[in-house]
This record gives structure tokens, C-alpha cells and sequence, in this order.
């Protein structure tokens, strides 16, 4: 559902997807990909505000979802495929038009940390957890001639260097490891 008035746009909806007989692997180190019995589904919703007026345009977005497999919260190292979960997430996003060829901008993703959670992997139960995390990116898009047929972009993504936590998944008894990867040392 969406919705216009003057400087304001609001949306909102909800969503279900599955993933039928999905082919992965029994454990993150299987060699054989079979077609698994039970389906991924995915269930959530969104929520979004925006405004524009003169040169800004700034909008929010909540997603909150959950998505499971065998009634188990779905993570890539149980069935060694790309599906996951993550947290319940917060996208902002500032667009300023500094002249009528220039506009900078700034977006946010706030991804909260999913509680400790059981997963079974090749029979041995692990207690498992996501942290949160923030990723910021900045970008500036120039339009040299003046008109979107030529333009040229400079954007830093992850600007302070988050580990997004969608590609990581924390065994809590091996903290230690994942902190090294998580926060590198610079000498």
C-alpha cells in the first residue's frame, strides 16, 4: 500500500515467500546438495515514510521479518546454502541537491542483533547469536554535462567498516575469533 500527499509518501506492507524443496547441504561442509524436505519461508513487513521538499528528500524504512526451515530460524551453516536470517532493520536515507547537477547523499542501515537461538549441526546443538551492527554509506553524484545522460558517482560504502552481521553467524562459545575478524587491528 502506498500513499501521496504534497511533500509526503507512506508505505506499508506485508510479504510471505517460499523457497519449495530448497537444495543445500546437510552441514556447511557437505559435498552433496540435495533437495531438503521441508521449505524456507519467509514472513514480514515493512513500514515506510518519506519527504521531499526543495533540495532534500529524506525517508525511513523498518523491515521486520523472520525466516524459517523446519520451523528453525534458517542460517547458512545449518544447510549450507545462502539463505539466512537477520535482524529487524532501520534503512534511513538523506539526499541533498546541492546545485541542479550535484547531489550528495548519506544512507543508513541499522540492523538489530537476533537473540541467542539454537541451531542442531550434524547432531551437535550450538547456541547461536547475531550482533547488531550499522552500516553508513555517502555518496555524490555529479551530472557534468548537465543532463543524466553522463554522470559520474563517488559513493564510500561501509564507511566505518561494519561486518555485516547478514554474513556472519557467531557460535557464542568462539567469541574471541569472531571479535578479531569483527574489529582488525590496525597497526
Amino acid at each position: 500500500m502506498d500513499l501521496n500527499h504534497g511533500s509526503f509518501d507512506f508505505g506499508a506492507g506485508l510479504y510471505h515467500s517460499k523457497i519449495a524443496n530448497p537444495i543445500a547441504g546437510a552441514t556447511p561442509w557437505s559435498k552433496v546438495a540435495i533437495n531438503l524436505e521441508d521449505d524456507i519461508v519467509t514472513r514480514g513487513y515493512y513500514l515506510r515514510a518519506g519527504y521531499a521538499k526543495g533540495p532534500w528528500e529524506i525517508s525511513a524504512e523498518i523491515n521486520i521479518a523472520d525466516t524459517e526451515f523446519d520451523d528453525q530460524t534458517v542460517t547458512r551453516y545449518v544447510y549450507s546454502s545462502g539463505a539466512t536470517s537477520i535482524g529487524n532493520t532501520l534503512a534511513l536515507d538523506v539526499n541533498y541537491q546541492a546545485r541542479p547537477n550535484l547531489k550528495l547523499g548519506w544512507t543508513a542501515e541499522f540492523v538489530r542483533g537476533m537473540e541467542s537461538f539454537e541451531i542442531n549441526v550434524a547432531g551437535e546443538q550450538l547456541n547461536v547469536k547475531k550482533p547488531g551492527y550499522a552500516v553508513h554509506d555517502v555518496y555524490a553524484h555529479w551530472l557534468p554535462t548537465g543532463r543524466d545522460t553522463f554522470v559520474i558517482g563517488l559513493s564510500i560504502n561501509n564507511l566505518f567498516e561494519a561486518m555485516p552481521a547478514s554474513k556472519t553467524l557467531q557460535p557464542i562459545r568462539d567469541t574471541q575469533s569472531f571479535r578479531a575478524i569483527q574489529r582488525p587491528v590496525v597497526t
